[in-house]
């Protein structure tokens, strides 16, 4: 609907924009500014799905957001402290994937057949994530896929033909993956 349009757009893009803001104005304003704006973003904004249009390219916006703020931070002499890092998980098991089809879980033929994706890259724990991001900041870092390997899965996409992308994206769910999907929304009531 419209209505969860607007709100994937607010949650995702804008949500970040006005968190940079109010993190820049405060830390900015300190005598000796330090600080990291932590934008959580997903490695769905640089692979496609369908079902997922509003989702990925909202989090596209928030990955161009932490590049610009790399850049703006960069040409400020006060902010020399002050840095962006951004996260990129893969799916992680929250109620917000509850029926996917690339969990693996469920009587549907394509749940089925991502079962084994399940197994080669299982959704990643919460915990996991936030593990990971607090070693990010105390480590320095400016951009972090967890896990590491879903890094490369853009740059190697973009390499292929557009056939073969095509056909690997398929193997790997981007037409159906999220098949069973049903996010945030409260159960039906019986």
């Amino acid at each position: 609907t419209d209505g969860e349009l607007r709100g994937d757009l607010q949650l995702n893009a804008l949500g970040g924009f006005w968190c940079a803001r109010a993190f820049l104005r405060q830390v900015l304003s300190e005598p000796s500014p330090r600080g990291v704006f932590v934008a959580v973003g997903s490695i769905m904004a640089e692979l496609p799905a369908a079902r997922q249009a509003e989702y990925c390219a909202s989090k596209a916006a928030v990955g161009q957001l932490h590049e610009c703020l790399r850049w703006e931070l960069r040409a400020r002499p006060d902010a020399r402290h002050v840095r962006s890092l951004l996260v990129q998980p893969y799916a992680v098991r929250t109620r917000m994937i509850d029926g996917a089809a690339l969990l693996g879980e469920g009587g549907a033929p394509c749940h089925r057949r991502f079962a084994w994706l399940g197994l080669l890259l299982p959704p990643l724990r919460p915990e996991a994530v936030a593990r990971r991001v607090v070693r990010a900041v105390v480590e320095g870092e400016e951009r972090v896929y967890i896990p590491s390997i879903v890094g490369w899965a853009p740059t190697i996409l973009n390499l292929l033909p557009a056939a073969a992308r095509d056909a690997l994206l398929s193997v790997c769910g981007a037409a159906d993956g999220m098949h069973g999907f049903r996010g945030c929304a409260p159960p039906p009531r019986s």
